[in-house]
């Protein structure tokens, strides 16, 4: 007869596996990082939307300048004495304007983007009689208070000696 085989004093194998404890907080860590890719993503792309919207209203604003600093200085000091021109009536110098189509001189319509439909522009004229200078001034604003800046406003003199 043999004898019995002794008994296995080593406890039993367990299978490896995770507990749910360990899964639960692996789940907190990876919830964790995706809130701050979330994040990170979100700030980002307002950054990208806020600089998109401040290089138009800067555009809006360079194209005032120049559309009017370019009517020369004495074309401008005309316009500020006679403020019942077809000019004073489109552009309304003094006071904020929607920026729709913007009509040319021979009556047709410049259509802008619908991105830029959603601010105003202000011309002012300030004509310096002593210096023989003209100060053009254009604000651009936004209709709604989505730009973190507020405005933007560019300047140029316009002088009799550089027409």
């Amino acid at each position: 007869m043999t004898p019995a085989p002794a008994p296995d004093r080593r406890p039993p194998r367990r299978r490896r596996s995770f507990s749910l404890l360990e899964i639960l907080v692996a789940v907190i860590f990876l919830m964790a990082g995706f809130v701050f890719l979330f994040t990170v993503y979100r700030s980002s792309n307002q950054g990208t939307l806020d600089s998109y919207r401040e290089t138009i209203a800067y555009c809006l604003a360079t194209e005032g300048l120049e559309w009017v600093a370019g009517l020369g200085y004495e074309n401008l000091v005309s316009l500020i004495q006679n403020p019942g021109t077809s000019f004073t009536q489109r552009f309304k110098p003094g006071e904020f304007v929607d920026l729709g189509d913007v009509q040319l001189d021979n009556g047709s319509l410049l259509p802008y983007p619908a991105d830029f439909k959603l601010f105003k522009r202000m011309i002012r004229l300030t004509h310096d009689n002593t210096r023989k200078v003209v100060l053009v001034e254009v604000t651009v604003q936004p209709t709604d208070a989505f730009l973190r800046r507020e405005s933007v406003i560019l300047a140029r003199l316009v002088g009799k000696e550089y027409d």
